[in-house]
């Protein structure tokens, strides 16, 4: 996993060198039925973004860089306004290839504003919408900060790297709420020297959606502070390789502005109250999704006596790597586990009341906790392997197509049965014979499609498989979000 994730990060940085071309053209094309559409490699200040209020302004990469610089005394470039809609798209755009180079257009956003990374390029404002749709974005700050209500921020089929977050937003005052944000199909990842930044953050009433998304960072990979998320087929790491490590022990200290607070793959909740921010409950639905805490926290909650966190997490293909943890305010913070597979034991403390659990002793690796009856038949069917032993705590679990040669021990619990056998009672596990194993097929995301069109062509890839999770993460990316391959979990 170590090396997997240092070789998407070198990935990214590799890019950042060999995707850069010089411009060739100083001003953007006039407008052709609405769309501004580049005709070369293009650089210019960012006052030459105009953005109509009330009007769409679509800016088509077309395959070209486009370079905004930004001034040391510049602005946001800022809009407002309900119906005012600003869209960056690459109509040629066909993502990376297989060796790794992105294939289309590049937006760069950089200049001397960014002395200070946390400065924002674009705030979509009250009632206003930024989309970003199959594009690549570097930015030597924040990327994209949506700023009051109905503010929106749409990223699609897009990969955003930036040295502070990817999205955030602000919390400096109430009326910066109502925002929302949609991630979907895309991969946001945070670098920089001191290694403190955060990708993806949310810390004002709102919503944030995050589906089929790979998320690294390097202090945090999500923030939850405020408002209510809902991620799903997505996975959230902390690159162990390069992890912030001046973080301070904040389950004894007051948690400060931003991401000042613990390093986690996802926190939800805030500890420290504030005279002006983070006026809400967070609120955290987390399915079928994966979360890596690169050696530290995978999830971390807390809350306070004005506003708590609630987490839950649910779906048979989660994998939560790392400890799911409670802060100091453990009375202001809810933690409901419903489905999983989590390497922290302590987890099944947070599993829904009779929920079956099981551990799985993978023959290479430490033993992981399962939560539901659902998550032991997927584990059991799709990542157990010869050696490997299934050992049932609780609940009438019926295990099918499990492979040859793994072992399902009944520890007390239910009623156990494995690919159809009779009943295993306690303390004569059963390792599955060759006869009763049927074929195996394994699943390819080079093949596998969401949809089949009327005219047999194939639809476009699935390209996360929640089920695997993290650790099927390879440096094989695609247009939709990255390319996935199959590795054992826990390896």
């Amino acid at each position: 996993m170590k090396k997997v994730l240092a070789t998407i990060l070198a990935l990214v940085m590799a890019l950042s060198v060999t995707t850069i071309s010089w411009a060739d053209e100083t001003a953007l094309p006039d407008a052709e039925n609405g769309v501004i559409t580049l005709t070369g490699n293009t650089t210019i200040d960012s006052t030459a973004v105009h953005v109509t209020t009330g009007q769409t302004t679509v800016i088509d990469l077309k395959g070209h860089n486009l370079t905004i610089n930004y001034a040391a005394n510049a602005g946001s470039t800022q809009f407002s306004g309900a119906g005012t809609v600003l869209t960056f798209r690459d109509s040629k755009s066909t993502g990376f290839s297989n060796e790794g180079r992105w294939q289309g257009g590049i937006l760069t956003l950089r200049g001397d504003r960014f002395t200070n990374i946390a400065n924002p390029a674009f705030v979509p404002s009250i009632g206003a919408t930024l989309n970003i749709d199959g594009v690549y974005v570097k930015c030597d700050g924040t990327g994209f900060l949506p700023l009051g209500n109905a503010a929106a921020v749409s990223v699609t089929n897009s990969f955003v790297e930036a040295k502070a977050y990817c999205v955030g937003t602000n919390s400096a005052t109430v009326e910066n709420s109502g925002v929302v944000i949609t991630l979907k199909s895309s991969t946001f990842v945070t670098h920089n020297e001191d290694k403190d930044n955060c990708p993806v953050m949310i810390n004002v009433a709102g919503k944030l959606n995050i589906d089929d998304c790979y998320i690294c960072g390097q202090r945090q990979g999500v923030i939850v502070r405020a408002g209510e998320a809902n991620i799903t087929n997505s996975g959230i790491a902390i690159d162990d390789s390069a992890r912030y490590e001046g973080n301070e022990d904040y389950s004894t200290s007051e948690w400060g502005e931003g991401n000042n607070l613990p390093s986690a793959a996802l926190v939800v909740g805030n500890k420290t109250k504030s005279a002006t921010g983070y006026k809400a409950n967070a609120v955290v639905n987390f399915k079928d999704s994966s979360a890596y805490g690169g050696g530290t926290d995978a999830i971390y909650t807390d809350g306070n006596t004005d506003y708590q966190s609630t987490l839950t997490i649910d779906g048979d293909y989660t994998y939560i790597d790392g400890a799911v943890k409670k802060g100091n305010n453990i009375d202001q913070t809810t933690i409901k586990i419903q489905s999983g597979e989590f390497t922290d034991a302590d987890a099944v403390n947070f599993a829904v009341a009779d929920a079956a659990l099981a551990t799985i002793k993978y023959s290479e690796t430490a033993t992981t906790a399962i939560i539901s009856e659902g998550a032991i038949k997927t584990v059991a069917k799709e990542y157990a392997e010869e050696g490997d032993v299934i050992t049932v705590k609780r609940g009438n679990v019926a295990l099918t197509d499990v492979p040859v040669g793994v072992t399902v021990a009944n520890d007390g619990a239910g009623t156990v049965t494995v690919n159809g056998s009779g009943a295993i009672t306690e303390g004569n596990p059963y390792t599955v014979r060759p006869a009763e194993q049927p074929p195996r097929y394994y699943y390819n995301s080079t093949t596998t499609t969401t949809d089949t069109k009327a005219d047999t062509t194939k639809g476009s890839p699935k390209t996360f498989d929640a089920g695997v999770g993290i650790y099927a993460v390879t440096a094989v990316l695609s247009v939709t979000g990255m390319a996935w391959t199959a590795k054992k979990r826990g390896n």
